[in-house]
C-alpha cells in the first residue's frame, strides 16, 4: 500500500491522471472568462454523466455548464481505470471529479473570491458516498475511495472561494414537467456517449490514490472484490477440482466472469439458493440418505437415486411435461436476450439431449455423454459454435451448463455470429444473461420437484405435513398448522 499527495491547484493537468482526463478538452481564454463571469454572477449551472460500452470495454464522461439562458461549455473525455474494473459508480465519480476539478481550476486561475456553482448528477449512490463516506477506517473499505478523496480535496478548496452544491437530478427524464437540469442531464449524457467512439482506457490512479495492489494493474474500483478473490480463490478452486475431477486446463475453460455477472443483482435468498444449486448441495434424497439415513429414491419416478442431475432428467410424465414447458420459456428468454439463431439451435440441441439422456447410476455433475456428430448446424463455417458445443459436451458437460458453468467459447460463438448478422452484441452482458436464464430454468425444475414432494397448494402441503407427522409418531397430539405458519413452512420446504 502506498499513499500519494494531493495535486496542487496551479495547473489543470499537473498530474498524469488529469492529463489523461482532460486530453480532449480545448479550453480557450474566452470560454474561461465566460465561465468565471457566470460563477461570479452566481448563475452557473452544470451537469455531468458517465457512459460505458460493454462491447468495446470503453468508457467516457461528459459535462456541460452554463447559465439558465446561455450554454458556456460542453466537454467530454475518457475515464481512467482498468477495463475489467469499470462500474457505473466509478464512471459517475470520474465525471464528478472531472467537473469539480475544472471549476476548482477556473476559480484559482481567475481569482474568483465570491460566486456560486450548482452541479447536477443522476447517481444517488455516488452523492451519498461523497457526503457520507463512512467513519474512521471504514471509509477506506469503500470502492473508489481514492476518487472520493480526490473529490473531497477539490471540493474543500473550491468552497473556500465560492458556494458549491452537488444535487441529484432524475436521469433520462421523459415527463412533462421538464426543468433546465433535465436538459443539462440529457446534454451531458449525449456528450459522454459521443466520446465513446474515440475513448481509450488507461490504468492511471488519481493523485490522492490510497491503494495499489500488485495485480498487474492499479486498483481504482471494486478493490474489495479483488481482495476477497485473492484471499479465497485458491481454496474455492481446490474444492471445485475435488468435486469435478477437473484439471486446471479444464477449469479455465469455464466462463467464470459470466457466472459472476449472472449471479449479480440477485436477492440474498436467490443468491444462497443458486449457490447450492451450483455446487450440488441442494437437499436431494442422496443427501438425505447420507445425513439422515432416508431412502435416496426419486420422489417422482421412484426408480433411481435422486441426484440433482436426475432432477434435471427425471422421466416421470408429470415432471417431463413441466420440463418441456420450462424449456419453451427458456427458448423465449434466449431469444429475448438476442441470442443468434445458430447459437440458440446449438444450445437447444445440447439441453434437449441432456434432458432425454438416460441418467448413469453413478452420475455426478460431470460430462454428459453427447457426441458432436448429432449436432445439426446448417452453416459449415460456424466453427466457433461447433467448438463451443464440443467443449461443452466433452470435459465440461451439459450438467455443468445447466448449473451455470458454461464454456467461455459460447460468448465468442455468439459474438462471431452476431457480426455476420450485423447484430451488435455485448459479449459479457449476453453471457451473463445466458447464465441467469439457465439457472432460472434449473431452479424451476427443482422447485417443481419440491412441490411434488411437499404439495403444490396450501391444503395439499398441510395435509402431507400432517400425514408425515402421524407416520413418524413423534408427537402425541397433532397440532393443526395455521395459515400464519404456512408461508414460512412452505418457503423453507421449497428452498432448503
Amino acid at each position: 500500500m502506498s499513499v500519494h499527495s494531493h495535486s496542487s491547484s496551479s495547473n489543470l493537468i499537473d498530474h498524469p491522471y488529469y492529463a489523461f482526463l482532460y486530453r480532449d478538452l480545448s479550453l480557450s481564454d474566452a470560454i474561461g472568462h465566460r465561465t468565471s463571469e457566470a460563477v461570479s454572477q452566481k448563475a452557473l449551472l452544470a451537469c455531468c454523466n458517465g457512459s460505458y460500452d460493454p462491447c468495446t470495454l470503453s468508457s467516457s464522461y461528459g459535462f456541460v455548464c452554463g447559465t439558465a439562458q446561455t450554454p458556456v461549455l460542453r466537454a467530454s473525455g475518457p475515464c481512467p481505470g482498468h477495463p475489467n474494473h469499470m462500474s457505473a459508480l466509478h464512471l459517475e465519480l470520474v465525471s464528478i471529479n472531472a467537473t469539480v476539478k475544472f471549476f476548482h481550476y477556473i476559480c484559482y486561475k481567475f481569482v474568483i473570491e465570491d460566486g456560486s456553482i450548482t452541479l447536477y448528477n443522476d447517481c444517488k449512490k455516488a452523492q451519498k458516498l461523497i457526503n457520507f463516506p463512512g467513519r474512521k477506517f471504514r471509509r477506506f473499505l469503500i470502492d473508489d475511495y481514492d476518487l472520493i478523496a480526490e473529490i473531497h480535496h477539490c471540493t474543500k478548496e473550491l468552497q473556500t472561494k465560492v458556494s458549491f452544491q452537488l444535487l441529484w437530478v432524475k436521469g433520462h427524464y421523459t415527463g412533462t414537467k421538464r426543468e433546465i437540469q433535465h436538459d443539462l442531464n440529457r446534454e451531458a449524457h449525449s456528450q459522454a456517449c459521443a466520446a465513446l467512439s474515440t475513448s481509450t482506457t488507461l490504468d492511471v490512479s488519481p493523485p490522492s490514490s490510497l491503494v495499489e495492489l500488485s495485480c498487474g494493474f492499479s486498483i481504482t474500483s471494486r478493490w474489495q472484490a479483488t481482495i476477497k478473490q485473492l484471499a479465497h480463490s485458491e481454496m474455492l478452486c481446490s474444492t471445485i477440482f475435488r468435486k469435478t475431477n477437473w484439471s486446471l486446463y479444464t477449469f479455465n475453460k469455464v466462463d467464470w466472469s459470466a457466472l459472476g455477472n449472472g449471479m449479480h443483482r440477485l436477492s440474498r435468498l436467490q443468491w444462497f439458493t443458486y449457490c447450492k444449486l451450483l455446487h450440488g448441495i441442494l437437499n436431494t434424497n442422496v443427501q438425505n440418505k447420507k445425513f439422515y439415513n432416508q431412502s435416496d429414491l426419486c420422489p417422482c419416478c421412484h426408480n433411481a437415486s435422486e441426484t440433482f442431475l436426475h432432477v434435471l432428467t427425471c422421466p416421470n410424465k408429470e415432471v417431463t411435461r413441466h420440463r418441456k414447458h420450462q424449456q419453451v420459456i427458456l427458448w423465449k428468454t434466449l431469444l429475448a436476450i438476442h441470442t443468434p439463431p445458430q447459437t440458440l439451435a446449438s444450445i437447444r440441441n445440447g439441453i434437449l439431449m441432456c434432458s432425454t439422456a438416460p441418467t448413469p447410476c453413478n452420475d455426478t455433475l460431470s460430462a454428459t455423454s453427447v457426441t458432436t456428430t448429432s449436432m445439426r448446424i446448417g452453416n459449415p463455417h460456424l466453427s466457433t459454435i461447433q467448438e463451443a458445443f464440443q467443449q461443452q459436451s466433452g470435459e465440461l458437460g451439459w450438467g455443468n451448463f445447466l448449473c451455470g458453468r458454461i464454456s467461455s467459447r459460447w460468448r465468442v460463438a455468439a459474438y462471431d455470429e452476431g457480426l455476420v448478422l450485423n447484430q451488435r452484441l455485448a459479449q459479457c452482458c449476453w453471457a451473463a444473461n445466458l447464465v441467469k436464464a439457465v439457472l432460472n430454468y434449473s431452479h424451476s425444475l427443482w422447485t417443481f420437484r419440491c412441490e411434488v414432494l411437499h404439495g403444490h397448494y396450501q391444503s395439499e402441503t398441510v395435509a402431507k405435513h400432517l400425514l408425515s407427522l402421524q407416520q413418524q409418531e413423534t408427537i402425541g397430539t397433532i397440532v393443526t398448522i395455521t395459515k400464519l405458519q404456512y408461508p414460512s413452512l412452505r418457503l423453507g420446504l421449497t428452498l432448503r
